[in-house]
């Protein structure tokens, strides 16, 4: 008996030694948004699961720098003295989303009931060299616009409240919740509006030469309608008053080896992007969202809605938001999708021709843009029921 507590005794003395000496090292840190006048939030990253030759946020092809590390020390990779077998030409892509911009009191004099308001947009941030450095990207551009006026006459801003991502393969699709509830080409308001020569010509190529059917294409489910909105002083919190719905919003991007005709360095990889997608209306008030993707499959993407907002919580406690919030009865869970045999098609908007987004920026060159994805989300479908009848 004696042994055994003996022998326990030392193996749990060598596993905390392990852990000790594992958690030993120097702490790598970088700020990726480099925004300190800001609010940064909702902050996630990811990794590619592949090697590609290691560069700087300035397109600079070379060693990663933060492997040499003496005591310490990061020393100047450009220095053959620091050159040493720890070296390496190549790295992992990083993916990071997160929100930025105007906090709360920038748009509120105080703060209101414990809600987070402000004008926020949507971030992506890229590292090819093992998060030394990151190129960042403002993938919403819509917390200075505005699709909803408040009862008061305020037109409420583009704030975006929550934002998720996931990678697969060479392609990441990035996904937002925003009061922002205008333009991104939704497909349920093209399926409505049947009288459109064009929207018509449109969804039957998608129907005959992509293998796309009708649930795919058309609003079963009630995704169309107005942005709405809901007026918490009614619920007895005067000091939030009217808060508009949210919206989904989807952006697809892809790593492209090669240089970036968009700069001047001569880069040996970089990310496109398509313009955003917009999937909801606002009709119910979007939250949660949530997305996964599947190497030689696709992304899925889920997310909540709620027919009458937020509803308030009675929780106390530190932290912002509203402690103890939920949702109200009749909210749904919401899905909708995109396979990867569609997901890097585009459309040039100038000539109707439909290629891959490659095709596309090798056409652009030095004037591409973000081009309208050609194929696509599928049109959300309700995947619960919570308003159903019951009988009396």
């Amino acid at each position: 008996m004696k042994t055994k507590i003996l022998l326990l005794t030392l193996i749990a003395i060598v596993l905390v030694a392990s852990l000790a000496y594992a958690e030993d090292g120097e702490l790598f840190r970088r700020n990726v948004s480099k925004t300190p006048e800001l609010e940064t939030e909702k902050s996630a990253v990811y990794m590619m699961d592949f090697y590609v030759p290691a560069q700087d946020s300035t397109g600079l092809v070379g060693p990663v720098a933060n492997y040499f590390i003496d005591d310490g020390i990061v020393q100047d990779p450009a220095d053959p003295g620091a050159v040493s077998e720890m070296s390496r030409d190549y790295a992992k892509p990083l993916v990071s989303v997160y929100i930025d911009g105007l906090p709360r009191e920038a748009f509120y004099e105080e703060t209101r009931g414990g809600v987070t308001f402000g004008k926020f947009d949507a971030y992506v941030a890229v590292s090819l060299d093992d998060g030394t450095s990151w190129r960042t990207e403002n993938m919403s551009r819509s917390a200075a616009l505005s699709s909803f006026n408040l009862s008061n006459g305020t037109a409420y801003p583009g704030d975006v409240h929550h934002v998720v991502h996931q990678v697969a393969e060479d392609k990441i699709l990035m996904v937002w919740a925003s009061k922002y509830c205008q333009s991104g080409f939704p497909l349920y308001a093209l399926s409505t509006n049947m009288d459109d020569t064009e929207n018509e010509e449109y969804l039957t190529d998608l129907e005959a030469n992509w293998g796309k059917n009708a649930l795919y294409l058309y609003d079963f489910f009630g995704v169309a309608g107005d942005q709405g909105s809901v007026d918490y002083t009614l619920q007895g919190f005067p000091e939030v008053g009217e808060i508009p719905y949210s919206c989904i919003w989807t952006a697809r991007g892809k790593l492209l080896p090669g240089d970036d005709p968009m700069t001047d360095a001569l880069e040996a990889s970089h990310v496109v992007w398509t313009a955003p997608e917009r999937l909801t209306s606002g009709v119910r008030d979007a939250n949660l969202p949530a997305v996964d993707c599947a190497k030689n499959a696709g992304c899925a993407l889920t997310w909540q809605e709620d027919p009458e907002g937020l509803r308030p919580g009675k929780g106390l406690g530190p932290g912002e938001g509203w402690s103890g919030a939920i949702a109200n009865a009749k909210t749904d869970i919401w899905y909708s999708y995109i396979t990867f045999a569609d997901f890097d098609y585009v459309i040039d908007e100038d000539t109707g021709e439909v290629m891959l987004i490659e095709e596309y920026e090798l056409l652009k060159t030095t004037d591409m843009d973000r081009p309208k994805p050609y194929v696509p989300m599928a049109v959300p479908v309700r995947l619960t029921d919570n308003d159903m009848c019951r009988a009396t």
